[in-house]
This record gives structure tokens, C-alpha cells and sequence, in this order.
């Protein structure tokens, strides 16, 4: 038991709930660390009343209201607006001016009506569902909770504005990697924007932040494509460059060509080489899965951005053209280089999902040569950087590279476990599998099945299936170092 002293601030506190729990673990443990409560209040007032004069608590309130000053009650009305946290920047954008944001969630937290949570962000706070419901019931009775949402959103475009600047740019994974943890807040950002007929602004959401699986992402931007409206030349270019990456990443090569085509002709009204040439990038995946040359389109786009002198589109095409000349037969060694030049480009940038992609690459390049030693450890370290990211659509075909090694060297049921585990990540995931992927991956399946027998192949892969995220990992590591 921790007992250090409370923070000089914690004078005392009021407390939510009665119980066993807090009979027997908490209340003991508040009083050997010096902190008085003050107050308690539970729906259960009967516990509540055994608990107060069990532990000496001066004040039992019979309300939740009784343990807040009017300021503090329009506060925790307010934050019910936010879905899966806050920080308190958020706070103060979104609490009404003279509240004091930040001295407001301070003094909730102080009463155990919010919880603050340090993570790899920073802190951020949030409700237990059951006290965020009964604020947000208080801020409809008040007659607010309109004007709460409104401000809820304006903030929340604030984040689409910052992903809308930085996609495709150096600055792209540090600001996916800021509006993480706001997803949810930005599904009920986006829903108030449909519920009030703010189609603009919920088109903006959906195409701009990653909070939808592939298909609900197409579904949502088909039917705003079947009756655009007035929607902003720009705003419908980035949506469509969105459909295609959805369209891409679901397997629906096909509308993803469509989608590319006409987001590129966009872009071009708009005088915007730089996303008329990421949509060319794009559109070619589609084309290479539907079984069509592109090298003139790769070489085409790599020449825009040569001459922009755009880094991130020049990491992804040499990258891209890497991995097509492997496909295709070319030069080994010219593709290698720029496997490695692609690498460079990405980590010069601080991107972090590039790095990890082209590392992949790379991987698939060596192993082409011979050089499994050197595969291997490209295709891992990929692995564990996806695994960082939380990526686990990319990480299954990371898996399928460790899985390719492995049989190579003769390793099967390894191998097979691996593919087995890639399987399950990418039916979570949604995600369909890379062009450059699949030559090496049905090369991989039938090497297996001539060498392992149905059984055996089958426990193999269902033995990987088993496997959680961090599990594959460890197990890839395992099979490296037998």
C-alpha cells in the first residue's frame, strides 16, 4: 500500500459510492494515507449512512448535487459532451468561459467525479458511464445540452482542420498519432453534425479522420457521392482521394479505381499537383491488384514529386517501384536501393508507418536474393514497429513476410502458425491483402501444403489464430531464435 502523503491541494474530499469495498479496502487505506473525506453520497443511502458513522464521515449528502457548488455542477454537466475523454485543453474549449476549465476539472477530480489518467500523451480525463449519463440527463434538463454539443464539435473540427493540413505531409503520423485517442469523441462530434443537417462538417470527419472500418468509410462517402449538393470542390476532392484509400483497403479495387480517377481529375481543376499525384499513387494499387502494368503511372507521380521535391510522396514511390520491379522481374539491385532509399526518406521525416512498410519491403527484397539472415531481420522489425503503431491490419502481412522466411528456411509449421495468426488480424481488421503481397504469400501457402499434410497444416495454422496481438510477437521471436 502506497502511503505516501496526499498532494498539498487534497485537504480533504467528498466521495461517490458505499459498499464492502470501500468498508473493508478504501476508507481504511484513505485514512492511514491522511486523507480525510469530508462527505460521501451513494444511491444506496442506507450504506452510505452505515459507512459514514462506521468511518467517522462528517457530512452525508443526500444528493450529488449537495457535494457541488453551482459552478462545479455546470462543469460536469458540460464535460458529459466528451465521449472517451478529455484533456484540458479540450476542457477549455468546450466548458463555458468563466467556468476556469482547468481549476473546474481539478476540483471534480479532487471529489472522485472524474478520473485523470497519465498516458504516453499526457493526462486525460474522463466519467465512469454511469456518472456521464447522469450529467449528461442534467445538462438536457438545464436545457444546454445543444449548445454544449456545438462547442463539442467546434472543437473537434479544430482536430480535422490540423489532420486536413498535415495528411500527406511530414507532419502526417505525429497528427494521427495526436487524434488517437479522440476517435470517439469524433464519431459524436460527427453524429450531432448529421443529427443538426451539418452535412459539410460530418463529410470533413469522415474523410479526414480513421474512425470507420473500410466499408462503413465507403458506405458513408457513396451515399454522400450519390447527392453531393454544394459540397466544396476541395472538400469532395479529399473525400474521394478518401473513398479510394477505403476501397483500397477493403479489396474494392475496382470503385477504388473510380474513386482515384475522379479525385485525380478534381485535383487537377484545383491546380493541386502534389494530391493529384497521391491520388495517381493510390489508383495504380488498384489498377496492380486488378492486374494491369503501372510502371508508367508510378514513374509518372515519382516525377511530380521529384519535382516538388515532396519527400513523403518520393519515400512512398520508391518504395512502391521497389516492390513492383520484385514483382515484375527487374533488377534486383536497383530495387533494393531504393527499398533502402525509401527507408531513409520515411525515417528523415519522422513517418514512422512508412518506415515500417518500406522496412517490410526491404525484407521482401533480400529474401528474393538469398540473403534470409537479412530478410528476417527486416521483416521483424517491421513486425514490431506495426505492433507499436497498434497497426494490426498491417502487421498481418508483416506476419506473412516473417511466415515466408521461416519456410524458406524450412521451418513449416512455423511458418504456418504465422499465416494462420496473419489471418485472424486481417479478418479483424478488415484489411485485404497488398498487390506486392501476393505472389510471395501463394508461393508461401503452396510450399506448406506440399510439405505439411492436411492435418497437420490446419492445427498448424489454427494454433496461430489463437494469437493476440503482443502474442504474435513474442512467438515470431521465438521461431527466429530456435
Amino acid at each position: 500500500c502506497d502511503l505516501t502523503p496526499p498532494p498539498e491541494h487534497i485537504r480533504s474530499f467528498g466521495l461517490v459510492g458505499a459498499g464492502a469495498i470501500l468498508d473493508a479496502a478504501h476508507l481504511p487505506a484513505y485514512k492511514a494515507a491522511g486523507i480525510p473525506v469530508a462527505a460521501m453520497w451513494a444511491r444506496d443511502s442506507e450504506k452510505a449512512r452505515a459507512d459514514a458513522e462506521r468511518h467517522g464521515i462528517p457530512r452525508l449528502h443526500h444528493t450529488l448535487d449537495d457535494l457541488l457548488s453551482d459552478d462545479e455542477k455546470q462543469a460536469f454537466d458540460h464535460l458529459s459532451v466528451f465521449a472517451g475523454g478529455w484533456t484540458s485543453g479540450a476542457a477549455t474549449q468546450v466548458l463555458p468561459g468563466a467556468l476556469g476549465a482547468i481549476e473546474m476539472v481539478a476540483r471534480l477530480v479532487d471529489k472522485s467525479l472524474v478520473l485523470s489518467e497519465v498516458g504516453p500523451t499526457g493526462t486525460r480525463y474522463r466519467m465512469l458511464e454511469t456518472l456521464r449519463g447522469f450529467a449528461s440527463d442534467r445538462l438536457e434538463q438545464r436545457g444546454a445540452k445543444l449548445t454544449a454539443r456545438d462547442g463539442h464539435l467546434e472543437w473537434a473540427l479544430g482536430l480535422i482542420d490540423t489532420l486536413e493540413r498535415d495528411m500527406r505531409t511530414s507532419r502526417q503520423d505525429a497528427s494521427l498519432r495526436a487524434v488517437r485517442p479522440e476517435h470517439d469523441n469524433l464519431r459524436t462530434a460527427r453524429a450531432h453534425a448529421s443529427e443538426r443537417g451539418d452535412t459539410l462538417s460530418a463529410l470533413r470527419i469522415t474523410a479526414s479522420a480513421p474512425i470507420d472500418t473500410h466499408v462503413d468509410r465507403q458506405h458513408r462517402l457513396g451515399a454522400h457521392f450519390a447527392q453531393p449538393g454544394d459540397t466544396p470542390p476541395d472538400l469532395l476532392a479529399r473525400a474521394r482521394y478518401t473513398a479510394l484509400g477505403a476501397a483500397f483497403e477493403g479489396g474494392d479495387f475496382a470503385d477504388g479505381v473510380e474513386h482515384g480517377r475522379e479525385a485525380a481529375r478534381l485535383f487537377a481543376e484545383l491546380g493541386d499537383r502534389t494530391q493529384g499525384a497521391y491520388a495517381q499513387m493510390l489508383t495504380a494499387f488498384c489498377q496492380w491488384s486488378l492486374g494491369e502494368d503501372v510502371t508508367e503511372p508510378l514513374r509518372d507521380a515519382l516525377r511530380v514529386f521529384d519535382d516538388l521535391a515532396d519527400v513523403m510522396g518520393r519515400a512512398y514511390l520508391n518504395w512502391t517501384l521497389s516492390q513492383w520491379e520484385l514483382q515484375t522481374g527487374g533488377d534486383l539491385d536497383a530495387a533494393i536501393s531504393r527499398g533502402r532509399l525509401a527507408v531513409d526518406l520515411f525515417d528523415s521525416i519522422d513517418a514512422p508507418h512508412g518506415v515500417a512498410h518500406a522496412t517490410e519491403g526491404l525484407g521482401h527484397l533480400l529474401a528474393a536474393t538469398g540473403d534470409l539472415d537479412g530478410a528476417m531481420t527486416q521483416m521483424r522489425a517491421a513486425l514490431d514497429q506495426l505492433h507499436d503503431l497498434g497497426n494490426g491490419g498491417c502487421m498481418a502481412h508483416a506476419l506473412d513476410g516473417v511466415a515466408i522466411v521461416l519456410v524458406q528456411r524450412g521451418e513449416n509449421d512455423g511458418g504456418a502458425e504465422l499465416v494462420g495468426a496473419a489471418r485472424r488480424l486481417r479478418e479483424n481488421s478488415g484489411a485485404a491483402p497488398r498487390p506486392w503481397e501476393t505472389d510471395a504469400t501463394e508461393r508461401c501457402l503452396a510450399d506448406l501444403r506440399s510439405s505439411l499434410d492436411g492435418p497437420r497444416f490446419d492445427a498448424a495454422v489454427a494454433r496461430g489464430r489463437e494469437l493476440g496481438m503482443g502474442e504474435v510477437v513474442d512467438r515470431a521471436r521465438e521461431l527466429d531464435t530456435r
